[in-house]
């Protein structure tokens, strides 16, 4: 269970054997600015439907 301290300390880690999710610090900046300006990662990161795509999934 989630619960204030927690969150007040930071969120969790949680491990896999392939994976990592944990909060972001600010040594992530550099590599996410990188991701964010290459336009092949950056059409999929917060789209919005178009008028073409209105009444479909989007994806």
């Amino acid at each position: 269970m989630l619960t204030r301290k927690m969150l007040v300390q930071g969120l969790p880690a949680l491990w896999t054997e392939r994976l990592v999710l944990r909060s972001l610090r600010q040594s992530d900046y550099s590599t996410l600015s990188e991701l964010f300006s290459d336009p092949q990662v950056i059409r999929y990161v917060n789209r919005e439907a178009s008028p073409r795509q209105s009444g479909r999934d989007g994806y």
